[in-house]
């Protein structure tokens, strides 16, 4: 066995998980290809946090095993959906493995047997060489038992990564050129909470702002409740700490979110973004919002809509309900009409974009830093400190501009983001 692809759908958690296993497959010398098919091992890394994202799950599994006859290959099966669907799984033939989340340790020492005694083909430290903004997994897991959510299911209760191997990663992050960390987990607000000798989360940030040639640390969700003055001041005491905030709401209805088992209210929700923007100035908040919820009336729709204009949101995800089994509100609830939830979701969308637009217009003029990932037919593209997604002209006298640091002022609206001059060109280096 030779070489590896990973195909890793869902979200940022997967996604480091999925580095974790391609670390250790470099490091025992195979190679990593984009073809899935090219490859003697295919990883197909899934999610069922939706019906979508389970359907996708699935194709991504029936494209692994295509003309596996002509194109050789074993297939592996890692994830959530892999304990989520594994009855449905072990029925296809041509799955030669299935790992669900909570076999990650076993999926990790079955990689070992690969090639235990191989020379590594590239230093492992360097496998990431060229992205601009890194993912470090920090927390799995999640003790919350929201009614629609089959997390907790497949990840187990919550845990931490000891802080002496994050901030070790991170340092390697740094080393590798990274210049953004982002941190990620299930439910990154409960970091250290029953982990004996663990810190905060607060207590953790304090230790990352310490490291040398980190630029920028990014949180990239957490849950109102622990949006605590203690982690804001942290944050707000450095300039490396993004003023950027993603919030699950999921509803602006209280009714809703009681039936959700949701641990915050709309008062809560309205009292963290107040504070977060009074202790750090310059904020922008993304969420994420469920459509649908079987007990959503018309009325707590309207409610959810207000509620939204009150925050302004940069971002809106949008998830129509998907009843998920396993879960109290599947068993508990009969799912409202289709026609009723996609008029909602496009009701919805048409606010959010508005206020999306609002909010980048408002920006209009003024200065940000920026840090730019790729280049896309001619225009640099980046993000700044407050998530705005930021695109430049290629300039006349730079060669490059990924995973650099440039002061852009905004100009005005572009696609979902917004365009701007580079205040002062570089020569190329």
């Amino acid at each position: 066995m030779k070489t590896f692809c990973i195909k890793t759908l869902g979200c940022k958690v997967n996604q480091c998980d999925a580095d974790t296993a391609r670390r250790d497959l470099l490091a025992m010398g195979l190679s990593e290809v984009r073809d899935t098919l090219k490859a003697d091992l295919r990883i197909i890394n899934t999610c069922c946090v939706t019906a979508r994202a389970s359907g996708k799950s699935r194709q991504a599994v029936r494209r692994a095993l295509r003309h596996k006859e002509r194109h050789p290959g074993q297939v592996v099966v890692t994830g959530c959906y892999a304990g989520y669907g594994r009855p449905q799984l072990e029925k296809v033939e041509g799955i030669d493995r299935i790992f669900s989340r909570q076999e990650d340790a076993r999926f990790l020492s079955w990689l070992k047997t690969m090639r235990p005694h191989a020379k590594p083909l590239v230093p492992v430290h360097q496998m990431f060489a060229g992205r601009a903004r890194a993912f470090l997994k920090i927390q799995d897991g999640c003790d919350h038992r929201c009614s629609y959510c089959v997390v907790p299911l497949m990840r187990g209760p919550s845990r931490s990564v000891p802080q002496r191997a994050v901030l070790a990663q991170a340092r390697s992050l740094v080393e590798s050129g990274h210049k953004e960390i982002v941190l990620t987990g299930v439910n990154i607000g409960a970091y250290g909470r029953h982990t004996r000798g663990t810190p905060s989360l607060a207590g953790l940030l304090k230790g990352l702002d310490r490291i040398e040639g980190l630029k920028r640390i990014r949180l990239s969700s957490i849950e109102a409740h622990d949006v605590t003055p203690q982690l804001l001041d942290t944050m707000a005491s450095s300039q490396k700490f993004c003023p950027h905030l993603h919030i699950p709401f999921q509803s602006g209805d209280d009714t809703v979110l009681s039936s959700m088992n949701r641990r915050s209210r709309v008062v809560d929700y309205l009292h963290a973004v107040d504070l977060a923007v009074k202790r750090m100035g310059s904020l922008t908040v993304t969420c994420d919002i469920i459509v649908g919820f079987p007990t959503e009336s018309d009325a707590c729709f309207c409610n959810t809509l207000i509620f939204l204009r009150r925050v302004r949101p940069l971002k809106v995800h949008i998830f129509p309900f998907s009843p998920r089994k396993g879960t109290a509100a599947a068993a508990s609830y009969q799912p409202l009409a289709h026609e009723t939830v996609q008029e909602r979701v496009r009701v919805l969308k048409q606010t959010a974009d508005g206020l999306s637009q609002e909010v980048r217009r408002e920006r209009t003029g003024s200065v940000v830093d920026v840090l730019f990932e790729q280049k896309e037919a001619g225009e640099w593209v980046g993000h700044s400190r407050e998530y705005l997604q930021v695109f430049v002209q290629e300039p006349a006298m730079l060669c490059k501009l990924r995973n650099e640091v440039r002061r852009v002022r905004i100009l005005g609206l572009k696609r979902d983001g917004v365009y701007g001059d580079i205040l002062a060109e570089v020569g190329c280096e």
